[in-house]
């Protein structure tokens, strides 16, 4: 899941803090899996969605829409 550097994508960013969130994934581990190289970006990455959910209601009700659909997913497993 490569993106290219300096790009801002909300989706992978919000795939990033939902992985810390749920899994408690490292820093090191996300970046791992994204491909990143500097895992004190996946750090700043995850504070500035934190942030933004903070800020903009329609990015906060999406993401809970997604945590709730992953809780429900998770209970029928």
């Amino acid at each position: 899941m490569l993106c290219r550097p300096g790009v801002f994508s909300e989706s992978r960013n919000v795939v990033m803090y939902l992985t810390r969130m749920l899994r408690g994934d490292s820093s090191q581990q996300i970046g791992e899996y994204f491909q990143m190289s500097k895992y004190s970006s996946v750090s700043s990455m995850i504070e500035r969605v934190k942030a933004e959910i903070a800020h903009n209601r329609r990015l906060e009700q999406r993401t809970e829409k997604l945590l709730s659909w992953i809780n429900k997913s998770q209970e029928q497993t």
